[in-house]
């Protein structure tokens, strides 16, 4: 603590400041705590004056290093009031408001940037004065300091492990620790920018291996999405590092980017379908196949388009591509009957392993034609 002057006269807003060398008994707790880059912490000072025949106290706090360490509160601070209802009897509605004034007043305060300067930890100071009902004058209570280390970050992703397949796009959050009352800029970077896309939206066109995230105040947590964006012929997987920048903090995680699984063709139930993945239909009629994909990802937010194919389209025609939704395991599709043979139907997905599933036989037989008199 500084020491208190003997005898002390300033000028305060054209007011008289004065003070005696009393003890004020003020403090600040804690006097030293460690605040995240982004965040926020409380102090809280003690020790306030509670007489009334002064006007509530005020409390001028400064931060020695305002662009890494921000006092949230206006300064000056006003010491906090309360009314109350007290009886004066003897009639119990015989009351009057009386003000209480509370000892203990909170500051907030915002660590901004983890840079070093000057002050590491950062001072923070600042006195106390209070202004008489009476003659207008003001009274310097007592003087209080602390000091702040501003610390890295700490961000965190979520999903803990992160991966995707290509072409989908999953959204993931990135976390920030609480408290959270000022804003944070983050920089996140891919390191296999052609397969690892990286967004603000789920849209796979506008993402790059780039991407700047700005917390709001209050802002917790932050959603972006990632993409695989494309992978070589011979290549199942590419694990790579998914970043997250602030000033000199850098928070890395491993990143997975597969080949997207198997597409297969299930057959929606119908009679004529055979055991050994066959169907069997009549020339003009139809029926339905699924087509499904066997990734397990239950967050996905991309559609899968799925290629199709007849290998005789003159035999039975498909659509030439079916769209399974995002979020959704499969769709279906109609198969056409128009002429007696036989042909496969095929189903392809972009960066799909191609399998025995992927396919469907179908017979097309002559119609059965009835004639009625």
């Amino acid at each position: 603590m500084k020491p208190k002057p003997v005898f002390l006269v300033l000028s305060i807003c054209g007011l008289i400041l004065a003070s005696t060398g009393t003890s004020s008994g003020l403090s600040i707790s804690p006097p030293h705590i460690d605040v995240f880059a982004g965040d926020t912490s409380v102090f809280m000072i003690s020790g306030l004056p509670t007489d009334t025949n002064y006007a509530p106290a005020q409390v001028y706090l400064t931060s020695f290093d305002p662009d890494r360490l921000a006092v949230i509160s206006p300064s000056p601070l006003s010491q906090i009031t309360s009314e109350i209802e007290v009886w004066v009897g003897p009639d119990p509605e015989d009351t009057k408001t009386e003000t209480i004034y509370h000892s203990n007043l909170p500051v907030s305060f915002a660590g901004r940037h983890r840079v070093e300067g000057l002050f590491d930890p950062i001072p923070v100071s600042g006195y106390v004065v209070r202004r008489s009902l009476h003659d207008n004058t003001v009274q310097y209570i007592g003087y209080v300091e602390a000091s702040v280390s501003v610390v890295d970050p700490m961000l965190t992703f979520h999903p803990d492990v992160l991966a995707v397949q290509t072409p989908n796009v999953r959204p993931v959050v990135l976390q920030r620790s609480i408290h959270a009352f000022a804003s944070l800029t983050v920089t996140l970077r891919s390191d296999i920018e052609h397969v690892l896309g990286l967004g603000a939206t789920a849209d796979p066109g506008a993402h790059s291996d780039r991407l700047e995230l700005t917390f709001d105040p209050f802002e917790v947590n932050k959603t972006f999405y990632i993409s695989g964006r494309a992978m070589a012929e011979d290549t199942d997987s590419i694990t790579g590092t998914l970043s997250a920048q602030v000033g000199s903090y850098l928070h890395d995680r491993a990143i997975t980017v597969t080949r997207h699984p198997s597409v297969i063709l299930q057959p929606v139930p119908y009679s004529g379908l055979g055991t050994n993945r066959t169907a069997t239909l009549q020339a003009g009629d139809a029926f339905n196949l699924l087509v499904r994909r066997t990734s397990d990802d239950d967050k996905l937010v991309s559609d899968y388009e799925v290629t199709l194919s007849s290998d005789r389209s003159s035999v039975a025609g498909v659509p030439e591509t079916v769209v399974i939704p995002a979020g959704a395991r499969q769709a279906a599709f109609t198969v056409a009957g128009r002429k007696p043979g036989e042909t496969v139907i095929r189903a392809t997905g972009p960066n799909a392993e191609t399998v025995d599933e992927s396919a469907f036989g179908v017979v097309v037989d002559d119609p059965a034609l009835v004639y009625t008199p």
